[in-house]
C-alpha cells in the first residue's frame, strides 16, 4: 500500500467511487427486493449469458489479432 503512503492515488476519484457505490448498492436492493424469485431468476440467466457471449468474443477477436500479427 505503498502508494497510499506517497499519495499517489486520485482522491477524489476514490471519493466519487465510494459515494456512488453505497447508493447504487442501495438502489439495487431497493430493485431486486421488489422483483420476484422468478424475473430475478431470468436477469441473472441474461446477464451470465451476455458476459459470457462478451468474453467469447473478446476472445476470439484476440485470437484473430495474434494470428494476424504472427503471419
Amino acid at each position: 500500500m505503498q502508494f497510499i503512503k506517497y499519495g499517489e492515488y486520485s482522491r477524489k476519484i476514490t471519493l466519487f467511487a465510494a459515494t456512488f457505490g453505497i447508493i447504487g448498492v442501495l438502489i439495487a436492493v431497493y430493485i431486486v427486493k421488489g422483483l420476484n424469485v422468478s424475473a430475478l431468476q431470468w436477469v441473472v440467466a441474461a446477464i451470465l449469458l451476455y458476459s459470457g457471449t462478451s468474453m467469447l468474443i473478446n476472445e476470439f477477436k484476440n485470437k484473430k489479432a495474434v494470428q494476424q500479427e504472427a503471419a
